[in-house]
């Protein structure tokens, strides 16, 4: 079905509270790899890979390399937990390292769930509470009060800024033990999420700006090529390019209730 059959144009942006996601129509994306964990689903058909595999739903966790991707150009839903959303290390614990196609039991009523958000643009909330039903996995922050500390300074100071020395010396560590903590608790390299943060913010900035250039220094990017190199590997697609996929774009933030 296309997106004029559905009586809507353009696709749907969610951010906020670790979350970062889109409904609508996507081009094929090219190998990548993302500092968080990611789900896609194929909403008019197989999303089919460029490793041979297909199927209605995959799950990348943090870091692992994902295949092209392909939905013909139809509707793809595809949302990202970071390493600061209170489902993040739940996932990761129930779902694992490995890349894999996905069978959920309720899948198809998330995806009628997704179409419907679609056409009609509901509060960002009500759709993240649905994936976390597909999902199926528990609220959970890292053990480590240090790395909690950090992922909450990291929140209010979102543009990433701060460096991994600076947050080091915030929790009274070496660098060098923030670093290894950090990675334990999350399976990150700092620098990796400081990067996703900055998108984050990019994301978050998307109904205020007026050009690329301007989103890319409001959110702690150097320059224009600076982001658009980030947003490639990170999503296998140009900003510019799916930009002109997803306008005229909605944009939802997303608040979850502690």
């Amino acid at each position: 079905m296309t997106d004029k059959q559905n009586g809507v144009a353009g696709g749907v942006i969610y951010a906020g509270s670790g979350w970062l996601g889109y409904i609508g129509p996507a081009p094929a994306l090219r190998p990548h790899m993302h500092p968080a964990i990611g789900l896609y689903i194929g909403l008019d058909g197989p999303i089919r890979l460029s490793d041979g595999q297909s199927g209605a739903a995959v799950y990348a966790p943090a870091e692992a390399k994902v295949p092209g991707i392909d939905v013909g150009g139809k509707r793809l839903a595809a949302f990202f937990l970071s390493a600061n959303n209170p489902y993040y290390l739940g996932a990761w614990s129930r779902f694992g390292d490995s890349l894999a196609i996905e069978t959920f039991p309720n899948l198809n009523y998330v995806v009628e769930l997704l179409c419907s958000a679609y056409r009609e643009r509901p509060a960002g909330s009500s759709v993240v509470s649905a994936l976390i039903e597909l999902l199926g996995c528990r609220r959970q922050m890292p053990t480590n009060s240090r790395v909690r500390e950090a992922l909450a300074k990291l929140d209010a100071q979102c543009s990433g800024a701060l460096s991994l020395p600076a947050m080091a010396e915030f929790v009274h560590l070496s660098p060098r033990r923030f670093q290894t903590i950090f990675q334990e608790a999350t399976g990150l390299r700092f620098r990796r999420f400081r990067l996703w943060q900055r998108l984050l913010l990019a994301a978050d900035l998307v109904p205020k700006y007026s050009t690329l250039t301007e989103l890319a220094v409001l959110s702690g990017f150097s320059d224009l090529p600076h982001l658009s190199r980030s947003f490639r590997d990170l999503f296998g697609i140009s900003p510019a390019h799916g930009m002109r996929w997803a306008l005229p774009m909605s944009y939802r933030r997303v608040q979850i209730q502690e």
